[in-house]
């Protein structure tokens, strides 16, 4: 993915990390800056930011060590939390400062190796900032998220909680700059750049290309049919359909076979076989529109998994998740994000590619091609269900086969992701590259600012985190207003039932 695009998913991450510390506005407003840090003054706002982050990181940390938290019931409290044997605003404390040491370490590492950054690039950093401070808050959703009330762009919330626009610009540019010392290192040209096998091979590993689709095993009433006999003439359709597909027909016209079955069926009986929909919410935010390798300390996010296929619909569904994966805002080796695949099915958060617009209805069917159907699978993904990944990820290339569910039958198809027109290989490249080489990278950074000596300004540090207790309400902003909008855009639209 370019330069630009990297720096617009660091941007957007710093919006969701700043609505993360909402409540911190005070720590700005008092002071100019939390610290310095071998020598470099850390402003305010940038900490604000980091804070933001490590508060997102806590959350996510928290959720993986204890997943059987009921983190969504009312009057849960984060912060009454243990992480990692931390109290969990003491980890907050340490994930920012952490973040604050790598910033200095990014900026000094930039200047050694004798980095520039040329007009194009100041452009595209200077663009960057604009076109976040600038993004309009639609009345919608300071209707629908009370802490947005009263702002009428994204900018003028971050000066309400204490970041300038000049402390965004700088969190921006370190982003560009760890970006640019990554691909220094590792990239096309780089002084340890990745072979292409190598690249090649680590997303064999860790991404699927598959086509699918389900067959509800519910009757009409939503129940899962008991019926043993019933059970085995829908498998036995399902196979039917993965033998055609082994057989080197095209899943375009298998699945238009099933379709038309399914309509039979429908208009004649009811039946529950209708096809159910393999989509999931087009909820990509700017940074999911091109994950890679994300800049400095990134937050990212990880939006709504796809759900489990609802039975006799076609419409996109989002299932509620926990707190959003997140990488930290200044490191640029830190998780890429996942890349959509080239005007074909967009990636999930999850890694899984979304329906198109050709699936749902924004094409005609003979405007398809099998490529439309492509949904790119991360290996730790759990969407559909774990069950089903694993077992994908098991299947050979070119195989298909009949995946059971508890409520469907799944139609599988695994490909090439290598070998695709829809060149795979480039659009995870990146990915690949920080799967081989961003420990590493972490370690040039650590052993860096191991070192380096802090001396924090007062107590700000201190007023920031305890701030930070409020933070959970200003979540994930930026990706909540890009639902709403196409939640609503679809309702208005006709895009959903």
């Amino acid at each position: 993915m370019s330069i630009k695009k990297r720096i617009m998913s660091a941007v957007t991450a710093a919006v969701l990390a700043v609505t993360t510390v909402m409540g911190l506005g005070g720590c700005s407003s008092r002071v100019s800056y939390a610290m310095e840090i071998d020598g470099e003054k850390i402003p305010a706002g940038l900490y604000i930011l980091y804070s933001g982050y490590a508060y997102q990181l806590a959350q996510q940390k928290l959720t993986e060590e204890q997943p059987d938290l009921k983190t969504t019931e009312e009057g849960f409290d984060w912060t009454a939390q243990k992480v990692s044997d931390m109290d969990f605003m003491d980890y907050v404390r340490q994930e920012a400062l952490n973040s604050c040491k790598r910033y200095t370490a990014a900026n000094k590492l930039f200047d050694e190796l004798n980095i520039t950054l040329d007009k194009d690039d100041r452009d595209d950093i200077n663009d960057s900032v604009n076109s976040q401070w600038d993004y309009e808050i639609p009345e919608i959703a300071s209707s629908n998220m009370s802490y947005l009330k009263g702002f009428s762009t994204i900018g003028e919330y971050y000066e309400s909680i204490g970041v300038s626009k000049a402390s965004l610009k700088l969190y921006v540019t370190a982003s560009f700059k760890s970006s640019k010392i990554f691909d220094y290192y590792y990239g096309e040209g780089g002084v340890e750049e990745v072979s292409k096998e190598d690249k090649g091979k680590w997303i064999e590993e860790n991404y699927a290309l598959s086509r699918y689709f389900a067959i509800s095993i519910k009757d009409s009433e939503g129940n899962v049919i008991e019926s043993k006999t019933e059970l085995a003439l829908i498998k036995k359709m399902a196979e039917e359909y993965a033998d055609k597909l082994n057989k080197g027909e095209s899943y375009k016209d298998v699945y238009d076979e099933y379709v038309e079955y399914s309509k039979a069926q429908t208009s004649t009986a009811g039946s529950s076989t209708t096809p159910a929909d393999t989509s999931v919410s087009d909820t990509t935010t700017a940074e999911q529109q091109g994950r890679e390798a994300a800049p400095p300390e990134d937050t990212t996010t990880a939006a709504a998994e796809e759900t489990e296929p609802e039975e006799n619909v076609t419409t996109a569904t989002t299932e509620e998740t926990e707190p959003e994966e997140v990488t930290s805002p200044a490191e640029g080796t830190t998780e890429p994000e996942e890349a959509t695949s080239d005007g074909t099915g967009s990636t999930d958060s999850d890694g899984t590619a979304s329906t198109t617009a050709a699936e749902t209805g924004g094409t005609t069917a003979e405007e398809k091609k099998d490529s439309d159907y492509d949904r790119i699978i991360k290996k730790d993904s759990t969407s559909p269900s774990e069950d089903f990944v694993k077992t994908l990820f098991e299947m050979k290339t070119g195989e298909a086969k009949v995946i059971e569910e508890d409520t469907a039958y799944y139609v599988v198809q695994r490909l090439d992701i290598l070998k695709s027109d829809q060149d795979y290989a480039k659009t995870y490249d990146s990915n690949a590259l920080y799967g081989l080489k961003g420990e590493e990278m972490d370690a040039v950074y650590e052993k860096k600012y191991a070192d380096y000596a802090v001396a924090e300004n007062g107590s700000a540090p201190d007023y920031c985190k305890q701030q930070a207790a409020n933070a959970s309400n200003g979540l994930n902003a930026i990706s909540q207003i890009q639902y709403l909008l196409y939640y609503y855009s679809s309702m208005l639209g006709g895009g959903m039932s």
